[in-house]
């Protein structure tokens, strides 16, 4: 795809929507260029905004190195912090849907089950020009189904796992779904993670990490730990007590807490696994343990190059969306030089739609 090509089939901005329509799914499509040179100085450069909604919130593409843009998973954004929501565009609607009108919005169940008739229409084209199949049957089921009602107004978690797997059915979100329930109801996060899990990995990992077990053997505790340190700092790691289905993406303080905890754990270690200490992320973990909460993500910086140059391009792009993650934490504004070497990657191992797309926000910046 041409640059032109990549962004038109990320603008949804002509899919015109009545009042009623705007109000039952959240959403505004006409305003995400307004947020796209925010990106950068937010270090969210790497989730590419399509629609704005409310609280300060946007909805944006997971931009996945070796992955076209239009099939990334779908991530709910506020400030520099992100959590996956839908596995792809196609899924998203329902789920975004439930979680910004109905999810613990009162009186929203039934604010959209007397709009339903009126927007039906409207919501079932948009669906389709996002990528969806059908006619939001899933949506509409679990909108008229008053058991659920009943019981996901008072947050049964095990009722929001069955809710979001029959409103997003893809079998990596559905295997997401299953460990976190096994770890929010039976308190326990097994390791290895399962495979399969896709662009839920992330969210996974962090519910390993918080998932309070009782007595953990000191192997598993130190796994969970290291395993969060090495996702991006950004994504899925809004947790800090015990996991669960949906939360908000807040503010920085809660991935502060979480990873900062997590650095201390593993630096103080006595019996770690030595190849640990070889990993190019190790530096990272010394730099936020002895840091914290002023660690700037220059050691993450420093670890994309070592892991571009050891083969591993892929884990390099995800230090960087740390190392922005950490730059805007502390100092207000995302390292410049963390999206410059984004491109960099981008054009140097062939992701096309990446750094077409990182190159359309510099182009913003310079413009600004």
């Amino acid at each position: 795809m041409t640059t032109s090509s990549v962004l038109d089939s990320l603008d949804f901005s002509l899919q015109a929507l009545s009042s009623d329509a705007r109000k039952a799914c959240g959403l505004d499509l006409g305003a995400a260029r307004t947020r796209w040179a925010g990106q950068i100085a937010g270090g969210t450069w790497w989730a590419f905004t399509i629609a704005l909604a409310n609280q300060g919130r946007s909805v944006s593409v997971r931009l996945a190195p070796g992955q076209a843009a239009r099939d990334g998973a779908v991530v709910l954004c506020r400030g520099n912090t992100c959590i996956t929501l839908a596995t792809s565009l196609g899924h998203a609607l329902p789920v975004l849907i439930y979680y910004l009108e109905v999810h613990r919005i009162p009186g929203g169940w039934s604010r959209l089950q007397e709009r339903w008739p009126r927007v039906e229409d409207e919501l079932v084209a948009l669906h389709e020009s996002l990528g969806g199949a059908g006619r939001l049957e899933a949506l509409r089921d679990v909108l008229f189904d008053d058991r659920l009602a009943v019981q996901a107004g008072i947050a049964a978690e095990g009722v929001l796992s069955e809710i979001l797997c029959r409103l997003d059915p893809s079998p990596s979100h559905v295997a997401y779904r299953k460990y976190a329930q096994k770890a929010i109801s039976e308190r326990d996060a097994p390791l290895p993670l399962p495979e399969g899990l896709g662009p839920w990995k992330e969210a996974a990992t962090t519910v390993a990490y918080v998932t309070p077990r009782s007595e953990p053997p000191r192997s598993i505790e130190l796994r969970a730990a290291w395993d969060v340190l090495r996702i991006s700092a950004a994504l899925d790691t809004g947790q800090i007590y015990m996991p669960r289905h949906l939360f908000t993406p807040i503010t920085t303080r809660s991935q502060d807490m979480l990873l900062s905890a997590a650095a201390k754990l593993i630096e103080s270690a006595k019996d770690l696994p030595e190849a640990w200490r070889e990993e190019p992320m190790w530096h990272t973990v010394e730099a936020m343990a002895s840091e914290g909460r002023a660690y700037t993500g220059l050691a993450h910086m420093e670890a994309a190059r070592d892991l571009d140059l050891a083969g591993r391009p892929e884990e390099a792009f995800t230090a960087l969306t740390s190392a922005a993650f950490w730059s805007s934490t502390a100092l207000g504004t995302a390292f410049l030089p963390a999206l410059e070497a984004a491109r960099y990657l981008a054009e140097n191992h062939g992701w096309t739609e990446i750094g077409e797309i990182l190159n359309t926000l510099w182009e913003l910046r310079e413009a600004r």
